[in-house]
């Protein structure tokens, strides 16, 4: 959760929609683990909110800190998670895939998941042209536990 706020913080934020309490939760959240776990630091997943290299880094830097039981910590991410459902819901949203401007032939998508609210495929502008195939796609956002297509 902690890292899934910080990358949806970052992400809201390079969207320059943040609003006031998401800019304040965020900046208050990323203060708490300067100060408690100063050999962490969280400049990758700011950087890139969407690589998973950088939020399993980030992930496992906290837990060798044990910042990931830090129930102080806990609490800043589901404000931050709060404020950012509230002000700008699209960058809560996981996707699991997100497709622009393809164009390809066939279209083979195999063994697609989203868990809570969030996106598996989200496709804009794909026309058909050539072979492409898309498999294993899971979105988890956190959210929630429920599965759905």
């Amino acid at each position: 959760m902690i890292v899934g706020a910080l990358a949806s913080g970052a992400a809201s934020g390079l969207t320059k929609v943040a609003g006031n309490a998401i800019s304040d939760a965020y900046s208050a959240m990323k203060r708490l683990i300067a100060k408690r776990y100063p050999s962490v630091s969280t400049a990758g997943v700011e950087n890139k909110p969407t690589s998973d290299t950088q939020k399993d880094a980030l992930r496992e830097s906290l837990s060798d800190e044990g910042a990931d039981t830090d129930d102080e910590l806990l609490e800043a991410a589901k404000g931050l998670l709060d404020a950012i459902k509230s002000d700008d819901p699209d960058a809560a949203r996981a996707v699991g895939l997100d497709l622009t401007r393809v164009e390809a032939g066939n279209i083979d998508i195999e063994r697609v998941r989203a868990i809570g609210d969030a996106t598996a495929i989200r496709m804009a502008d794909v026309t058909s042209a050539g072979d492409l195939t898309i498999k294993d796609i899971e979105a988890n956002n956190g959210a929630g536990q429920t599965d759905r297509p």
